[in-house]
């Protein structure tokens, strides 16, 4: 098999990981933020 396709494959999976990685953080970030908005509006 060629390196030259390894390499590809290689950097595709490293793609997708970052993508699926920033996702998660960004879902964290978002649930976060949801909750400090719900937290803000008991308290209010």
């Amino acid at each position: 098999m060629p390196s030259c396709i390894m390499l590809g494959a290689e950097s595709m999976l490293t793609n997708m990981r970052q993508r699926e990685h920033a996702e998660y953080s960004r879902g964290i970030q978002e649930a976060i933020r949801g909750f400090g908005n719900t937290w803000d509006s008991i308290c209010l």
